[in-house]
């Protein structure tokens, strides 16, 4: 028992952070990174590993008359498929928020290759031939620091805030549609409670369902201590609650000169920061050095670097590594004050990449942006080395709606449709392929109802994985051989070989419109490819577009016909008419979100088709057609047969095939060596393995994947478990984990 009042306190606490500990996490569906321990119980054998972004190529260089050797504080953002990039113009240094300074945009189509558009916005010494989006709003060009609005209450006329200020002004809220238009929100600052000589970056918190800043101020009294980051919220933009000073935990004190932080894309309940390490005095180049390579004298006494931050909301940062994540490196241009600062940003700029930009030889005539790569989800993983380790996770529970839960939304959803005078909001934004998807494993087809009249546009749409090579028809009304009048197929083979070298094709009358094999590469089954992958075709007055994963990759000019009737009827999809056999090109493989509207969708309507789901569009996106969202609709008992859907956006199609659905999967962004491996075993929270689930039945995973499904005896569902408490043990073997999902 213990003897004092101090030890019985002890005893509470850690009763207290035991029960704490067994609590179940609830992580639903969301991706989790491993950037902090929050998930962790143990590591044996294993540790946390900071990764390193890879340089790139200069993308920006500061060399109109109007930017200069003092340009900075960047942001990028990638808003559907254009990046657009903004930063301080600011030729000659001089004190904060001078009429001087501007706040100028570059723009690009993938992120890597960025022009300065002529926007004639302002004048610059008599013209208009300039990229500034804002001029003449001292002191806010300072500093200023947009953002997409993800907020889905924003007005239109506010997709992008912004806010710009120094500590005499307040923080200064602006507001765009397009992001190059700009005004105040109103003319009073709506913040004043810091002091603001750095970059105040904000954004919408999904997670919080509020709006966050996180801004410039200092441990001490006005300017004296170490520059921090404190912390304000607000409801609408306007109003600001009291700051809070962030805290690091048990870590050293360092000037943070920028945060940078936004919520990282794939998981934006996850705040990542790229601080600006800034070290006062740190002299490393010599006078020599400062003259030959021509910085400002008085910004060759400091040095600094980058350095990773991470939150989950709140006034807390982990710094769980006080590493360096991008080094100043080799030469002596990048040892100056205020030189390898990050942009605010992290965005997608491949399939498998993602990018962050640093500002490289401040205050120097050689001023500019340069490009960094990394991994998606990249930025830390659990490593094992070649002995092996494991990684127990803390006590988790991922949900999945009961059979009464998905009949009350389909209700719902059915008395909605049927008292409003429109289409109501979608509840939720639909995953590229969801928890159900529909999985065809033998000869299959079904009716599309209403959609035999097309009219003079239309889109075909649908995601797709794992189909093996070969012929399949996607969508079809077609009665074999050449296409006769009004009939109409869209087809593809995962491993390429269709007609002419062709990967994906669209046949009407006599027209086709095809991409090769060449163009999407092999994305079949056997390729080992797990990704979904989503196929368009959309047609308007015979101008018809071929789309893979969002992107154009195919067009063509074909007859145009006036009002599309199809001559065999209803479109159907899977098969030709009828369905018989294996070898009649049958489709096989997950399908997800089949789309027919009677409307030519847009590129970027596609492109966020692609990527989010047809929910994201929204209803006027798909006022007419068919749309089948297999997440949403009615369940039998076991869970995996159903023969009625609630179409969204049409008639019900009331088809009766035997399909099975794929329930809940633990997938894993993974990586090992050609020696490594990864396991995983999913237990009761006292350690016991959950039968059919144990390290002997996992499949072991070798590779390096994105989204590979955990699979234990070719079985990847793990539905069973759902709302069940569970630990994941990993154990590896020269291998990485960079994230985790229940998708």
């Amino acid at each position: 028992m213990p003897n004092s009042e101090d030890e019985k306190l002890l005893v509470e606490q850690s009763a207290i952070q035991s029960r704490v500990a067994s609590q179940p996490i609830f992580v639903g569906s969301r991706r989790e990174l491993f950037v902090d321990s929050f998930l962790i119980d143990r590591l044996v054998g294993a540790r946390l590993e900071l990764h390193h972004p890879k340089p790139a190529e200069s993308v920006i260089v500061f060399d109109k008359p109007w930017e200069g050797a003092f340009a900075g504080y960047a942001t990028v953002i990638k808003d559907n498929d254009t990046y657009r990039m903004y930063y301080r113009g600011l030729p000659v240094a001089g004190a904060d928020g001078t009429d001087v300074e501007v706040t100028c945009c570059a723009m690009s189509d993938d992120g890597i290759h960025w022009k300065k558009p002529e926007l004639n916005n302002y004048q610059w010494q008599g013209s208009g031939r300039n990229n500034i989006v804002l001029m003449s709003e001292t002191p806010a060009s300072h500093n200023f620091a947009p953002f997409l609005d993800s907020n889905p209450a924003a007005p239109a006329d506010q997709r992008y805030k912004a806010l710009g200020g120094i500590e005499t002004s307040g923080l200064i809220a602006f507001a765009s549609p397009d992001g190059l238009q700009w005004r105040r929100i109103q003319d009073e600052p709506v913040f004043q409670k810091g002091i603001f000589d750095s970059q105040n970056v904000a954004f919408w918190s999904e997670s919080e369902q509020q709006y966050v800043c996180y801004f410039r101020t200092w441990t001490g009294d006005g300017y004296s201590g170490f520059r921090t980051i404190s912390r304000t919220t607000s409801p609408d933009f306007i109003h600001w609650s009291d700051p809070e000073e962030m805290e690091f935990g048990d870590t050293p004190r360092e000037h943070l000169y920028t945060n940078q932080t936004v919520p990282y894309f794939r998981a934006p309940h996850i705040y990542l920061g790229l601080a600006a390490r800034f070290m006062p005095g740190r002299r490393v180049i010599t006078t020599a050095d400062a003259d030959r390579i021509g910085v400002v004298p008085r910004y060759s006494n400091d040095c600094s670097d980058t350095v990773l931050l991470s939150s989950r909301g709140g006034n807390v940062f982990d710094r769980s590594f006080m590493e360096s994540f991008v080094r100043p490196g080799i030469g002596q241009e990048n040892w100056v004050s205020r030189s390898n600062y990050a942009a605010r940003g992290i965005v997608p700029t491949g399939e498998q990449e993602v990018s962050v930009y640093l500002s490289r030889n401040y205050g120097q005539p050689t001023a500019y942006l340069q490009r960094y790569t990394l991994r998606t989800d990249g930025f830390v993983s659990v490593n094992a080395g070649y002995q092996g380790g494991e990684m127990i996770t803390r006590v988790l529970k991922f949900p999945e709606l009961s059979l009464e839960q998905s009949r009350a939304k389909e209700q719902h959803w059915r008395e909605q449709v049927a008292t409003a005078d429109r289409w109501p909001e979608l509840e939720s934004k639909q995953p590229i392929v969801g928890s159900r998807s529909l999985k065809i494993e033998g000869p299959f087809a079904f009716k599309l109802p209403g959609t035999r009249q097309l009219g003079r546009a239309f889109t075909l749409a649908a995601h797709v994985r794992g189909v093996p090579r070969g012929h399949r028809r996607l969508f079809s009304a077609y009665d074999g051989g050449g296409t006769a009048p009004n009939e109409l197929l869209l087809d593809f083979n995962s491993g390429g070989g269709l007609e002419g070298g062709s990967s994906l094709r669209f046949l009407f009358n006599d027209g086709a419109v095809e991409a090769s094999h060449e163009t999407l590469g092999d994305w079949s089954l056997e390729s080992g490819d797990e990704r979904p992958h989503h196929l368009a075709v959309t047609w308007c007055d015979g101008l018809t577009k071929l789309y893979f994963d969002g992107r154009l990759v195919a067009e063509k000019q074909l007859e145009d016909l006036g009002e599309i009737k199809l001559e065999m009827g209803d479109l159907q999809f899977g098969e030709d008419y009828p369905p018989t056999s294996t070898e009649n090109e049958p489709f096989l493989g997950l399908a997800d979100d089949l789309v027919v509207t009677k409307r030519c969708l847009s590129d970027a309507e596609i492109s966020q088709l692609a990527r989010c789901g047809f929910n994201s569009l929204g209803n006027s996106a798909l006022d007419q057609g068919v749309a089948l969202d297999f997440e949403k609709d009615t369940m039998s008992t076991d869970g995996v047969m159903s023969l009625s859907f609630s179409n969204k956006i049409g008639v019900d199609p009331n088809c009766h095939p035997m399909w099975a659905f794929v329930g809940r999967q633990l997938t894993v962004n993974v990586a090992s060596s050609a020696a490594g491996s990864i396991r995983v075993e999913i237990q009761k929270p006292d350690g016991t393995a959950y039968p059919g689930f144990t390290l002997a039945e996992c499949d072991e995973i070798v590779g390096d994947q994105l989204d590979r499904a955990v699979s234990w005896g070719g079985r990847s569902d793990v539905s069973s478990l759902a709302n069940q408490p569970i630990r994941l043990r990993f154990v590896m073997k020269d291998a990485d984990l960079y994230s985790m999902q229940f998708n």
